[in-house]
């Protein structure tokens, strides 16, 4: 991934950033747009690669924060219906926030998919005659869309800071955050902690 660490400080040097910092639209908050630059635009890139289009129908496996991402990116581009599964109940349970998203915590399988579909890699889709896409998410290419839906109200990303925390935090967010601890979707860092209202 590059020879750069991470970016857990109070400061971070960041080369080119020309090309890879966008200005955050008036109105939307912190924790609204921090996600901006992973869940959403990952969960979006699945979508738009998957080829989703108006009619389709759209099952996601996992409800963490990419996979919510995926299902409401989904939703946008037109899909009819979008079918969530996990097996883990307290990420279904943050699902749900989108009634149009039906849950399920059953096992999703390229079984259950029409020729020619769209799957995971599992089985032996060549059978099937499926197509599997790939690559790293691109985000200079989806964040600035990905602001002004934001801004617009039609994708919502504060809901998956279910942890906001100091820098101080960080082993513990971490800890909460690998080992799915008290229903951690994400714990989000911030140097001066977070304010009531989420900014």
């Amino acid at each position: 991934m590059g020879g750069f660490k991470g970016s857990h400080s109070e400061y971070v040097r960041i080369p080119f950033v020309d090309h890879t910092a966008f200005t955050v639209p008036d109105g939307v908050d912190d924790l609204s747009a921090v996600f901006a630059s992973d869940s959403a635009p990952t969960g979006w890139m699945g979508a738009h690669l998957g080829g989703v289009q108006p009619g389709d129908v759209v099952p996601v496996w996992g409800c963490g924060a990419v996979g919510q991402m995926a299902a409401r990116s989904a939703m946008i581009l037109g899909a009819e219906r979008v079918i969530a599964g996990t097996p883990d109940g307290p990420r279904a349970h943050l699902a749900r926030s989108d009634p149009r998203v039906p849950q399920g915590r059953k096992r999703v399988r390229p079984r259950c998919l029409r020729r020619p579909g769209r799957p995971l890699p599992h089985g032996r889709p060549h059978e099937q005659a499926l197509t599997l896409r790939g690559a790293q998410q691109h985000g200079e290419r989806y964040i600035p869309m990905l602001l002004d839906r934001i801004a617009a109200g039609e994708l919502k990303t504060a809901h998956l800071a279910t942890h906001p925390m100091s820098l101080e935090q960080g082993a513990r967010g971490y800890d909460l955050f690998k080992n799915k601890k008290q229903n951690c979707l994400r714990a989000v860092f911030s140097p001066d902690g977070f304010s009531p209202n989420g900014g």
